[in-house]
């Protein structure tokens, strides 16, 4: 029985959770790419407009720098020092962040002159102030002076730097816009791509799954048609699927192997049924065999004729001679009135056939002669009871009966190879073609013919003797246990194959 080496638990499961996380990263994936170039633009794009909005602040902080300067000099009100104050701190705050990158650029060296214009614009407002709560009326009011002019300065360089700006921003911007149509170009290839890649994944991972679900649906409708001569179920992938294709391929080999021992099952109760028939067939042939040798046995005509010759031999002859014909009849009696479905010996039906051949002998005198060869060593077989008598009466009533003298029956017995052949052979009148064929066919060849003396005699007949030698050899064909030759006279010659035990 095949066991796995592995156990594949929860494979498609994993496979269908791999599926779904390498789907979801490449759409994060691709999601992630889009949403980065989008940052990247909107900073851009951000400072851009950052840049214009840090210029407003810083004029407005100018502004008001100097508004509440210009106020506190001239009213000397706290609340206008209070909002120069706050202005001069915001303004020098926004001046120390405000960007001074040294290159050509045009735009960063107007930040850096703006950004030391805009210190010295502070010191000058710083001694202002100074001056004026130092009540130096002259020195505020130069101080005053200087810082508007820087501040004038610093007006006239802002103007400078937002149409330095604008002229870089529109720049920008039609980079960014090139840059934004590029990336939207980009997204919608990736998206595709994606889109292709998670199509493939999906075609792939279904084929793989429904591919041999198919063939096994398909191999289980050939099985459900009857036709198990399949072939087996292969799969690749080590996962579920393989597990149900082996077993699948395990359920139908037992199939198979169950269907076949089924046939040999009913092929042997066939056999076991033939061999039946045969048994009852044989009874029956024995039952009849039995009968007909039983009713020519007791036949009063055969017993008259019989005691009428002992009669006579009584008379003319010595006791001695008569004992013996009464001996040999004792025996044939004895022999013929044995249980016929008990085998018997090729040696015993040869004495059989001696007794037989002596009492006739003493009923027609000259008539005929009988020659005997059984060869040294031949094997005491087993046949069927009263097989070769009625091969013998037949050649005497149908051979050589009608012939007033020179009769001749001849029994020889010889070893052929795993066979020993029983030859017995006459030299009267013989039998057609025809006449064999019906004994080698005929189901009820039966022979019959009167005696010289008038009175009906009854053989066994030679196709019962055929039938019971194929069923108690197991013979199928004729040809194989009997040979019937008719030229000059009748030779019927018979097969027995010779056991292991036997010989």
């Amino acid at each position: 029985m095949l066991h796995f080496k592995k156990n594949y638990k929860n494979v498609i499961r994993k496979k269908l959770i791999l599926y779904f996380v390498v789907s979801s990263v490449i759409v994060n994936l691709v999601g992630f790419y889009t949403y980065y170039n989008t940052r990247i633009l909107t900073y851009k794009l951000n400072t851009i407009f950052t840049n214009d909005v840090n210029l407003t602040n810083l004029c407005d902080t100018i502004d008001s720098v100097e508004a509440s300067l210009k106020a506190y000099l001239t009213t000397s009100h706290s609340t206008d020092l209070q909002d120069y104050l706050v202005s001069s701190n915001n303004l020098r705050q926004m001046v120390t962040n405000l960007k001074t990158t040294l290159s050509n650029n045009e735009s960063d060296l107007l930040y850096v002159d703006i950004k030391n214009m805009l210190f010295t614009y502070l010191q000058h407002t710083d001694f202002a102030v100074q001056e004026k709560r130092g009540r130096n009326i002259d020195g505020y009011t130069d101080e005053f002076n200087e810082a508007t002019q820087v501040y004038n300065y610093i007006n006239e360089y802002i103007d400078k730097l937002k149409v330095v700006e604008f002229r870089e921003n529109n720049a920008n911007y039609l980079r960014l816009s090139n840059e934004l149509q590029r990336l939207q170009f980009f997204n919608m290839i990736i998206l595709i791509v994606g889109l292709c890649v998670n199509f493939v994944l999906v075609l792939l991972f279904a084929y793989r799954i429904t591919e041999p679900i198919i063939r096994l649906s398909k191999a289980a409708s050939e099985i459900a048609k009857g036709n198990y001569n399949i072939p087996k179920i292969a799969v690749k992938t080590n996962d579920e699927i393989k597990t149900l294709a082996v077993s699948f391929n395990r359920m139908a080999e037992s199939i198979k192997k169950q269907l076949i021992e089924i046939r040999k099952k009913a092929e042997i109760e066939n056999r076991l049924k033939q061999q039946e028939m045969q048994n009852i067939k044989m009874k029956s042939m024995l039952d009849e065999a039995e009968l007909r040798s039983l009713q020519a046995q007791i036949d009063p005509h055969f017993m008259f004729n019989t005691l009428n010759a002992a009669m006579q031999l009584a008379m003319f002859e010595d006791a001695e001679r008569t004992q013996l014909f009464l001996e040999n009849f004792s025996n044939l009696l004895r022999y013929n009135l044995g249980t016929i479905s008990i085998p018997s010996t090729i040696l015993d039906e040869i004495s059989n056939i001696e007794s037989y051949i002596y009492l006739l002998k003493e009923r027609y005198g000259r008539k005929f002669e009988f020659n005997e060869y059984i060869e040294d060593g031949i094997p005491n077989l087993q046949i069927p009871r009263m097989t070769l008598q009625p091969i013998v009466e037949n050649s005497f009533i149908h051979g050589i009966n009608e012939m007033e003298s020179g009769g001749v029956i001849s029994v020889s017995v010889k070893r052929c190879g795993d066979y020993v052949h029983v030859v017995i052979s006459d030299n009267g009148r013989g039998m057609s073609k025809e006449t064999i064929d019906k004994i080698l066919s005929d189901n009820h060849s039966s022979l019959t013919k009167v005696d010289s003396t008038g009175h009906k005699s009854q053989s066994i007949g030679l196709r019962n003797v055929i039938s019971r030698l194929m069923l108690f050899y197991h013979i199928e064909k004729e040809s194989d246990v009997i040979e019937i030759e008719s030229i000059s006279g009748t030779k019927t010659t018979l097969k027995l194959p010779i056991k292991r035990e036997e010989t």
